[in-house]
């Protein structure tokens, strides 16, 4: 990727650019200089028109100054050829191309995705099979893509290939399968940064419900205990035997309210923690 370094203004007047897009400042910048310009635009559609006060304050400025500024504002970068010919570029467009998921991880994703609804398809699904379900998943999206990706880039996935697109008439979640996975993997991210720790044989008694404490490397035992919601008292022996499970940290919602609307959220998985639980006293 190319960003061209360019001086911060030397004098910023915040109200030069107010309000006002890319677009109709080069519109406006070309009419006055005869200056030409080439970019990049992220901007919506505005009805918004200068003022007659920004026109004549950019008049009297160099573009070189103006860009200067524009570009400290808008994360823009420009630069200009020897033919005299201005571009800039919206630096915007380059990191998000860095934050799709590739196609091929996409594709299979799907598959497997598509298949599971249909397996639990009128089917209630448990707390334990959810708190699997972000196991599962989350560490299969961060063990390939960068929280960035996972945020950005296949949270808000749209197959916009054919008709399958954006549609007003679908949910989001119909419309972006993977959006809840991706919530749940960020906000459980602690929780899976200490189950990438675990060994195979480690990752099947956890599941089980069945992994030690005593089974624990230093390391993986420094991770789960700041993730524990409740640290009970006991005795060395008893810590040792004690057994390391998965709670939900919290209710999961079935709705999220957005004022005049609700997205409804398919699995609803939940925010999870850790807990130790002790071995039962014997009685004799």
């Amino acid at each position: 990727m190319t960003v061209w370094k360019n001086e911060p203004p030397k004098i910023y007047d915040p109200l030069l650019f107010a309000q006002c897009p890319t677009p109709e400042f080069l519109r406006v910048r070309v009419e006055q200089k005869q200056e030409e310009f080439l970019a990049d635009d992220y901007a919506k559609p505005s009805a918004f028109t200068p003022t007659e006060e920004q026109k004549q304050k950019w008049n009297s400025l160099s573009t070189e100054v103006l860009l200067d500024q524009l570009v400290a504002e808008r994360d823009y970068s420009w630069t200009r050829r020897p033919d005299k010919l201005f571009l800039i570029r919206n630096n915007r467009w380059y990191r998000d191309d860095a934050l799709q998921v590739p196609i091929s991880l996409v594709e299979e994703w799907k598959k497997r995705l598509t298949q599971e609804i249909a397996d639990n398809k009128d089917k209630k699904v448990s707390e334990t099979e959810k708190a699997a379900h972000v196991l599962d998943w989350g560490s299969r999206f961060l063990s390939n893509l960068s929280l960035y990706q996972i945020a950005y880039g296949l949270h808000f996935y749209i197959d916009e290939r054919g008709n399958t697109g954006y549609d007003g008439r679908k949910t989001d979640c119909e419309m972006m399968p993977f959006a809840e996975y991706a919530e749940a993997t960020l906000k459980n991210y602690r929780v899976l940064r200490f189950y990438s720790l675990l060994s195979e044989e480690q990752r099947a008694l956890f599941s089980k419900g069945s992994l030690l404490v005593s089974q624990l490397t230093p390391e993986q035992w420094a991770k789960a205990e700041s993730l524990l919601t409740l640290t009970p008292s006991a005795s060395r022996e008893e810590a040792a035997k004690s057994v390391l499970t998965l709670v939900p940290l919290s209710e999961a919602k079935t709705f999220i309210s957005f004022s005049s609307f609700q997205i409804q959220k398919p699995m609803m998985l939940p925010e999870l923690a850790l807990q130790i639980v002790l071995p039962l006293k014997s009685t004799n």
